[in-house]
């Protein structure tokens, strides 16, 4: 995430980050089609990166569980017939 070109601050970045978690947490609802669980999953893989006390996007962009929950999300998008690019 940046802002006009430079890095966020390291709050920005976690406030950024704790916010996609609650809105892919409350798109999820109580849904349990294969997308709402992919959702869900991403979002509790996004509000742990949010923790990173050092580098919060960097652990967003380069975690394992973030980088398989946005494929999850988009595979299942697509499959659904929406175009999404987390």
């Amino acid at each position: 995430a940046t802002n006009n070109g430079a890095d966020l601050p390291l709050a920005g970045s976690k406030k950024v980050l704790k916010g996609l978690a609650a809105s892919l947490t409350k798109a999820a609802g109580d849904s349990e089609t294969a997308t709402a669980e992919a959702v869900k999953s991403l979002a509790a893989s996004v509000a742990k990166a949010a923790k990173d006390p050092a580098d919060p996007i960097g652990e967003y962009d380069n975690n394992a569980k973030t980088t398989l929950g946005r494929t999850l999300v988009n595979t299942a998008c697509e499959e659904a017939g929406v175009d999404t690019a987390l």
